[in-house]
């Protein structure tokens, strides 16, 4: 699945498989801890314009047309029986629905159960469900109890037009942060919660202290965090061994928690 850019209160940004593409830099809540001993939520950020016709699928099109219906709503959105609110660009409609549920694979929104989209994850499509449709999808953390676990409100979808749809869920990929461990060639392990949920994301070049706004503008192994007034990247590290992961005379300050395999505490270096 492809992990593209992480702001820092949602996830992946994809797009809806037969319904529109993923937004650009307009999703950029982009909010950074508030000290260099939390880290940071991430959030999604990617440029894949290709809007495709979601009305392909088996369902049947009813009259119901923009905003009539619910698409977040398990129960059909106001549809009826045996119908799903989908989302079909701007417009909400509802058509015959899917079973498929969190992660299943999906050609069109209609393969996915009431509550889903059908979004793009590489080659194929996956069902993901809605977490949230209310601008301007900056409070990713308390819409998680929408998702069905483990996945979690992270993830944005674009209207192809450079706004918005909302966030859905992705199941995270808990790589280990610290050593880098579980991504893609090209992808750094970035904390999306700040309880240490990881996945990953395309990494950024960012180094020690390159100013950044998304957690990956930083290159693998660096988040964004806020030192000082200024929001840069940092290293990731390990405070069982010390500062030996931090340079330029850099000390390792733990953090809340461990990596997600418990394997090592979490720490980031910042100035002494």
């Amino acid at each position: 699945m492809e992990k593209m850019r992480f702001g820092l209160w949602a996830g992946l940004a994809m797009a809806l498989t037969g319904c529109t593409a993923t937004t650009g830099n307009s999703d950029g809540d982009a909010d950074v801890d508030t000290d260099a001993d939390t880290d940071t939520d991430t959030g999604s950020d990617a440029d894949t314009d290709t809007d495709t016709d979601s009305g392909t699928g088996t369902g049947t099109e009813s009259d119901t047309g923009p905003g009539e219906c619910d698409p977040i709503d398990d129960s059909g959105g106001g549809c009826t029986d045996g119908e799903c609110c989908y989302v079909d660009g701007a417009a909400r409609t509802c058509l015959a629905g899917g079973v498929g549920e969190q992660d299943d694979t999906c050609a069109v929104d209609t393969d996915c159960g009431c509550g889903y989209a059908c979004v793009s994850a590489g080659a194929g499509g996956v069902c993901a469900h809605w977490c949230d449709l209310e601008p301007p999808f900056n409070d990713a953390t308390a819409h998680d109890g929408d998702c069905p676990a483990p996945a979690i409100c992270s993830t944005s979808l674009g209207d192809g037009a450079g706004g918005e749809l909302g966030l859905i869920c992705d199941t995270p990929a808990q790589c280990n942060e610290v050593t880098q461990e579980g991504c893609d060639a090209g992808e750094g392990c970035y904390v999306m919660r700040v309880s240490g949920i990881t996945d990953c994301a395309t990494a950024g070049d960012g180094v020690r202290d390159t100013v950044c706004i998304f957690t990956n503008d930083c290159a693998s192994g660096f988040s964004c965090v806020t030192i000082g007034a200024r929001n840069v990247c940092a290293a990731f590290c390990n405070p069982d061994i010390g500062d030996s992961d931090c340079t330029d005379g850099d000390t390792c300050a733990g953090q809340a928690y461990r990596t997600p395999d418990d394997s090592m505490p979490v720490g980031i270096c910042t100035p002494a």
